[in-house]
């Protein structure tokens, strides 16, 4: 169950020492210092909402947090995605969105995107501490109506399961939140997009072989799907990790991102079959069904490198869509656990948008955040300095509402 897998894979980067909480003596690990806030400190207001929340309520939402673009094509997902039967719950489409009925509400983490930004100023620290209280403010009843209300009085629904959109950057959060939850006791789902995708190559790929990663050069260094292919493959039983190789292909577009991968990964004198392709990007893996008419063109070419590129494709191949190995963990753990809808309609999405506070606009002096300003900010200062607002006509423009569309075309956004 993916609950299993929170606690069982406590993702490590080099820089911490995070544990498996699958092996014999487990290790301590470096609890960020916000993590420890909340326990004990109760006059923070993160620690008022964990401590007044209730797991109880079947009727609440479920939360999807992340990056802006990451978020919305997660949310489309969710929206249509029907693998299970919805009566028996069996692997098997039934023509009903698997999520019918449920909830969705949806934090398009605008004001700190991109995640990226933090990583490449060094600042791992305050990026672990946005995405936490992102999550928290999921499973709150309340957000602010505007940027400038002092206190939160919009009421919305508590989450009975949080997704995050993105963490490969900083996967330290999952041991964040897993200490975070159990010691407040709070069980609900919570799900990871890396974990959930290498789950199921452990799941429905017998006898792995080679296992590629898509992702860029910082999530490689994050060290996430290696700890996760050494956990996995030790509880698969597998004497050895399975191979696992990550490339950051440069390309325009998923055509030739793929075509460059496969090419990379040949030219670096891998000669193990790939089993599967895990497309860390979610956005890029909107176009997977591109990157399988570029696959064929490359294999199926009549000469010496298509048949060298041939020989490095597994006759059972598959790329791995996060989207899908997420919301295939997640209603089978909500159904394992009761805490389903069930209701006869489509899905429902609210959205929300991060905003920055007027405090620290004013601090700042000007009505833009510098890359350096918002990038550079202090982790555990005390000072929240973005606002969770709900999604208005007011926060999108032309241009924005034509973003909307084209990664949300099943989901009609209502202002």
């Amino acid at each position: 169950m993916a609950r299993e897998l929170k606690l069982m894979f406590c993702v490590a980067a080099a820089a911490f020492s995070l544990a498996s909480c699958a092996d014999a003596g487990r290790q301590k690990h470096d609890i960020h210092p916000f993590v420890q806030k909340l326990m004990t400190d109760t006059s923070c207001v993160e620690y008022k909402i964990l401590q007044g929340y209730s797991e109880k309520d079947r009727m609440g939402s479920i939360a999807i947090v992340g990056e802006y673009l990451e978020a919305i094509r997660l949310a489309d997902f969710f929206a249509v995605s029907d693998d299970f039967d919805n009566i028996d719950a069996s692997f098997r489409a039934d023509g009903i969105p698997d999520f019918a009925g449920e909830r969705f509400e949806v934090l398009l983490d605008d004001a700190n995107k991109p995640y990226k930004g933090y990583v490449d100023a060094g600042n791992n620290l305050f990026l672990r501490e946005l995405m936490i209280r992102n999550a928290v403010s999921m499973l709150d009843s309340t957000c602010y109506g505007n940027a400038y209300d002092a206190v939160s009085s919009d009421a919305k629904n508590p989450a009975k399961a949080l997704v995050f959109s993105s963490v490969s950057y900083s996967p330290e959060v999952i041991a964040d939140m897993d200490t975070l939850l159990k010691f407040k006791g709070i069980d609900i789902p919570v799900m990871y997009l890396p974990v959930s995708s290498v789950r199921h190559v452990f799941d429905s790929i017998k006898d792995i072989s080679s296992v590629g990663v898509i992702a860029d050069l910082d999530v490689a260094a994050s060290g996430v799907y290696g700890e996760l292919f050494r956990n996995f493959s030790m509880k698969s039983g597998y004497l050895a990790p399975v191979r696992n190789v990550i490339f950051s292909p440069e390309g325009d577009g998923p055509a030739d991102k793929l075509k460059e991968f496969i090419r990379m990964y040949a030219d670096a004198g891998y000669r193990e079959p790939l089993d599967a392709i895990i497309i860390d990007d979610v956005l890029l893996a909107s176009g997977i069904d591109t990157m399988y008419s570029a696959l064929r063109e490359m294999i199926s070419a009549n000469s010496e490198e298509g048949a060298l590129y041939a020989s490095v494709i597994a006759p059972d191949f598959r790329f791995i869509d996060p989207a899908k190995c997420v919301a295939d963990d997640l209603f089978r753990e909500l159904r394992s656990d009761n805490s389903m809808a069930l209701r006869i309609a489509y899905p429902q999405f609210e959205f929300f948008l991060t905003v920055f506070s007027p405090e620290f606009m004013m601090q700042n002096g000007s009505s833009d955040v510098s890359d350096k300003i918002k990038y550079g900010r202090a982790y555990d200062s005390g000072d929240n300095t973005v606002k969770m607002v709900r999604l208005s006509r007011r926060h999108v423009g032309k241009n924005e509402m034509a973003v909307l569309d084209s990664l949300a075309p099943n989901i009609k956004i209502n202002f």
